[in-house]
Order: structure tokens, then C-alpha cells, then sequence
């Protein structure tokens, strides 16, 4: 089975949480920011009765699966946002890590969660090697979040390996 860019663990999680929030939440909608390649979505969508899908990259390849909406645009900018609409059950942010879009995709997007969502971040390792920059960038997901989280959203897993140069998650509740 393809996952995308992330690792066989990630995937797990993600599976773990999306089948809980079915049993829960009928029809599911998704939301996940960074498609790339497809792979990813493609894999939340199978869980989801629909599954929303944000990159920037005009590059990204049309998704033609009927359970699939896609949008090319900036996550953080209001006219990407505001097409998305409530209620989401599960959000997979796994788009640009800087700081400023971290906060942004949590602001924008997590009014949209239903009380006993989930959100999970990727990425939260501490650093990575970009293809596209050859420069390493400092991941500051997990301080971030540490910031800009209020008491209204439980952390409930975090995982990553020391192993990998790459991925993990931290996975959010919305309480209330």
C-alpha cells in the first residue's frame, strides 16, 4: 500500500485515528494540507467520505477520485481557507512547517473540528533535509505547537523515531 511520504509508522497512526473517528462520525470528512503526490490523500480518502486537499505546488497532479476535493492555493491565505467547510472530523497537516503556517493552519482550520476531533501534525522531528532547497531547515512544529495549542485540545499521541530524518506525529483532540 502507497502512504506518500510518510513512513509505514505515520501511516499506522493516522489509519488508528481515522478508523476510531468512523465509528464515531458518519459521514467522516477530512481535511489534509500538502498533497504533493497524491499518495497521501489517496490513503485518508479511503477512511473518508470525503477528504478536502490543499498544496500550493500547481505541480500537484489532479486527484480524480470522487470522494476527493481538491484546491491549489496557499493554506494560510484566507481565499484557500474559507472554501473549506465545517464540520471536519479529521485534519492531517502535513504542508509548510514554518512557524507562520504552522499557527495559521491551526487558527484557520481547527474552529472547522467537531468537538472529539482529531488534528495531527507532521513532521515533528527537529530537523530535515529539503530536495528542493539542499539547506536544512529547522522544523519548529513541536515548539510551535507547544505555543499555540489552548486547553480546549488534548495531546493524545506523539510518535516519531530518532532513527529517521523524517516525520512523526503529534495527534490533537478537540475537547471543546
Amino acid at each position: 500500500m502507497k502512504y506518500g511520504w510518510i513512513t509505514k509508522q505515520d501511516a499506522d497512526i493516522i489509519k488508528k485515528h481515522l478508523i476510531l473517528l468512523r465509528q464515531k462520525f458518519e459521514p467522516l470528512i477530512a481535511l489534509e494540507i500538502g498533497t504533493y503526490l497524491g499518495e497521501t490523500t489517496r490513503f485518508v480518502s479511503q477512511y473518508a467520505q470525503t477528504t478536502y486537499t490543499i498544496d500550493n505546488d500547481s505541480q500537484t497532479p489532479e486527484l480524480q477520485d470522487s470522494n476527493i476535493k481538491q484546491f491549489i492555493g496557499d493554506s494560510a491565505e484566507y481565499t484557500i481557507h474559507t472554501r473549506i467547510p465545517a464540520p471536519l472530523h479529521f485534519v492531517f497537516i502535513d504542508g509548510c512547517h514554518c512557524k507562520t503556517h504552522v499557527e495559521a493552519d491551526f487558527t484557520n482550520f481547527s474552529p472547522k473540528v467537531v468537538i472529539g476531533g482529531i488534528m495531527i501534525f507532521h513532521d515533528i522531528q527537529p530537523s530535515i533535509q529539503t530536495q528542493k532547497t539542499r539547506v536544512e531547515l529547522r522544523i519548529e512544529v513541536k515548539n510551535t505547537l507547544k505555543k499555540i495549542i489552548p486547553n480546549s485540545w488534548d495531546l493524545i499521541e506523539e510518535e516519531y523515531s530518532n532513527e529517521s530524518p523524517h516525520g512523526g506525529c503529534a495527534v490533537y483532540r478537540r475537547l471543546s
